[in-house]
């Protein structure tokens, strides 16, 4: 059943209360490195492309990159994370510093390889560049001892000066057993609103506000391969069930995204704008810094969900690693359309 969509009034009263607002973002930190290339012929050596190196472009990834929408939307980022002692990881501290991104309560760790990404981009003289290979740096390990004790510190000292608390967990260790534990305690004792992004282990956060995976990551958490609305329902059922969520927003690239709210019928939202997307890289960060605004504001899951899509349109039609400002999503508010929520 089609169901009307919210006030586009309400929508923008509640992005312009972004400004000033304090998120506590506890996560995976990363570089994102983009190496572009023009390429006109394939190597004798090899059947490789052959590039002409045209530049490269560093910009806060992961947990950073989420840090980078808060703080590029109004808010006050505060990030709580890790980085090697190493020239990457200086690198990401000056990035995220550039950012107006609190830097304060990020540990710089000598036994940790600073994660980054570096995405190879190639393409004709006239021709958009695309991706053709990504080189992975950093491992997923297990921190423990001082390191552990000292995230453990900042964070639980930070939860009551914060408006919300996102935890952006891409699985490399940050993010511990202990950690998780003790904030989504800590954060249930204080009333805090906490939206959980995580990659490999949506199980563990049992107790959060709200959830915003992926298809892929919403259907291997909850054991369902999602394929048809059936499975779409029955997965999004069973991890509001099993993690004591109140709300469970699933996003599914250019179908748009379903948000579960405890007590509630189903919603979906379709995507605002076109599905001919420059690049997905980065978008949900966005979402997931949306959503956790939107809800610090006061608005409901599916305000916060609308708003989250109108970000999104704008971020995906932007190459790399892309965030989106309190003017572009007003904009997008203004001028975009959702074709129309439905109950499921």
């Amino acid at each position: 059943m089609k169901i009307g969509e919210p006030e586009r009034t309400r929508l923008k009263s509640i992005v312009r209360s972004f400004r000033g607002k304090r998120v506590l973002v506890i996560g995976d930190l990363m570089l994102d490195e983009y190496v572009y290339g023009r390429t006109d012929r394939i190597s004798r050596e090899a059947p490789v492309l052959i590039l002409a190196y045209g530049g490269n472009l560093l910009m806060p990834g992961g947990a950073g990159n989420a840090c980078a929408n808060l703080c590029s939307l109004g808010a006050t980022a505060v990030p709580v994370g890790v980085v090697g002692k190493d020239a990457p990881g200086m690198r990401l501290l000056t990035l995220l510093k550039d950012a107006r991104i609190l830097t304060e309560s990020v540990v710089s760790y000598g036994g940790f390889e600073t994660i980054q990404k570096t995405r190879i981009l190639a393409g004709g003289f006239h021709c958009a560049k695309q991706q053709v290979i990504r080189i992975d740096r950093g491992r997923r390990i297990g921190l423990g001892g001082k390191t552990e004790e000292l995230l453990l510190e900042r964070a639980v000292g930070l939860v009551p000066r914060v408006d919300t608390i996102l935890f952006s967990d891409y699985g490399y260790g940050v993010v511990s057993e202990r950690l998780r534990r003790e904030i989504l305690k800590l954060a249930r004792a204080k009333k805090k609103t906490v939206c959980v992004d995580s990659r490999f282990e949506l199980m563990r956060f049992k107790g959060a506000t709200v959830a915003t995976p992926n298809e892929t990551e919403a259907g291997s958490a909850a054991g369902i391969v999602i394929k048809d609305r059936e499975t779409l329902l029955a997965a999004g059922k069973r991890l509001m069930r099993l993690l004591d969520l109140k709300s469970l927003i699933i996003t599914q690239g250019s179908s748009g995204m379903t948000v579960f709210e405890r007590g509630r019928v189903p919603v979906h939202i379709p995507i605002s704008g076109s599905d001919e997307i420059a690049d997905v890289t980065g978008a949900g960060d966005t979402v997931a810094a949306a959503i956790s605004l939107s809800l610090s504001c006061g608005a409901n899951v599916i305000e916060a969900s609308c708003i989250a899509t109108y970000a999104g349109s704008v971020v995906v039609m932007k190459r790399g690693t892309a965030i989106v400002s309190a003017d572009e999503l007003m904009e997008a508010i203004s001028k975009g359309r959702i074709g129309g929520l439905s109950t499921l």
